[in-house]
């Protein structure tokens, strides 16, 4: 098994190539980075407001003890909030909305707070996840020119939304984002390996459950134990550390019970910005809050059946198109999920065993629509609504309201693309 990590780090399973992003990409990257910086500059020197706050969430996030835990007014307060005073201890409010095997992954960062204090544990944990939003980046572009490396690294990694996000907040989904790409990336290989797609998948849904969504990308591997195993093992680890860490079946009930509480709140109007499908459909009046999570879903499934139907593998942007259909998955999804745009950038990068997939003009079009698209939602642009004469316009930075609506578009054009493309070669070949 050490054989089989240590080739998951050093060499992909099938060496795959990279295919760098385009100059045009680079290029609005660049100008939207530029943009972000004079916004930023001229919102909170010349108009005296607070852009992390519009951007992310008010610095001063209480929680903890400012003075002997905080760094200034500042707690990390997605990270505090999930604390645990033992490793069997009851979970918190907030907690209480996750399954419990997720302490195992925060246990290192919770002894060294026992040890030297919550100021060191957050910064120990604060490296991790700086390394782990980081890492697919580097390990994406590894055979590319220095300057594209350190420009995708830089301007998607330290400069984007997703990482500044995650990182302002704490939140435990940045310690997934390696294990998600390295998941994607092993789906590319020749022969994925059954055994570390399981691992892999368990630590991320153990994280964040809703991506057991990712069980339908394995489907067009055709093999029953590609989808069985890791959903059993899935499974298997999420009851048996609820049992254990929740000390009865009881805590199996409660986590559900928590998690339906929390979806029935709908979706709220004040900071962060609500990026969920379920939100964008609410601004514009359909009141329908299953769609959060039906329409994410068919967009993938419907990528899915696209390659049953032509017996074709996932390719690189099938697997970056559904990454950026799970920012706008439920209908509560936070500014933090944009950190889903460096694994989607990141594993489109890649080629698969079989080469480019040969595309039509419109097919061409539609990857670049969803490249766009990862563009757009990596931005960290905040623009108030009272700036553009919409007062009662919510949530307030609008740019990230435009970026939800772009993803949207474009994923649904490329999944539609794909499989008119794929039924019209279909047809041909008969």
């Amino acid at each position: 098994m050490s054989r089989q990590f240590y080739s998951l780090t050093k060499k992909s399973a099938c060496d795959l190539k990279v295919q760098p992003l385009s100059n045009r990409m680079k290029l609005l990257a660049s100008f939207l980075a530029g943009v972000s910086i004079l916004i930023w500059i001229m919102h909170s020197s010349y108009f005296g407001g607070d852009h992390v706050a519009l951007l992310v969430w008010p610095g001063n996030d209480g929680h903890c003890d400012p003075p002997s835990q905080g760094f200034g007014a500042h707690c990390w307060g997605d990270y505090f909030v999930l604390r645990f005073d033992s490793i069997l201890s009851s979970p918190s409010p907030a907690e209480a909305l996750y399954p419990l095997g997720a302490r195992l992954l925060r246990l290192p960062f919770w002894l060294v707070g026992k040890l030297a204090g919550y100021r060191m544990e957050v910064c120990l944990y604060l490296v991790a996840v700086t390394a782990s939003c980081l890492s697919p980046l580097w390990m994406a572009t590894k055979s590319i020119k220095k300057d594209d490396r350190a420009f995708m690294i830089l301007v998607f990694g330290f400069g984007g939304l997703g990482y500044l996000t995650v990182f302002d907040r704490g939140n435990q989904l940045g310690l997934i984002v390696l294990p998600l790409y390295l998941f994607l990336r092993e789906l590319l290989a020749r022969t994925p390996r059954i055994g570390i797609l399981s691992a892999l998948f368990v630590v991320v849904v153990i994280v964040k459950p809703q991506f057991v969504i990712l069980l339908l990308l394995l489907i067009p591997l055709r093999q029953v134990k590609a989808v069985l195993l890791p959903a059993f093992s899935g499974l298997l680890y999420f009851l048996i550390s609820q049992v254990v860490l929740g000390k009865g079946v009881s805590a199996i009930g409660n986590m559900w019970t928590a998690m339906g509480e929390w979806v029935e709140l709908g979706s709220p109007i004040e900071y962060p910005t609500n990026l969920s499908a379920y939100r964008l459909l609410e601004l514009v009046q359909l009141q329908f809050q299953a769609a959060g999570y039906l329409l994410p879903t068919f967009i993938i499934l419907l990528i899915v059946v696209t390659r049953l139907i032509g017996r074709q593998p996932m390719n690189s942007m099938d697997l970056a198109t559904s990454m950026m259909m799970m920012v706008l998955f439920g209908s509560i999804s936070y500014v933090y999920y944009s950190v889903l745009a460096v694994v989607a950038v990141a594993i489109s990068c890649h080629v698969g065993y079989q080469g480019t997939p040969q595309r039509s003009v419109i097919q061409r079009f539609s990857v670049q629509v969803v490249m766009f698209s990862i563009v757009i939602m990596n931005a960290p642009l905040a623009i108030r609504n009272s700036w553009i004469g919409l007062e009662d316009f919510e949530p307030l930075n609008v740019w990230a309201v435009f970026a939800s609506f772009t993803v949207l578009f474009a994923c649904i054009f490329y999944g539609v693309t794909c499989l008119y493309t794929t039924v019209d070669n279909a047809n041909r070949d008969r």
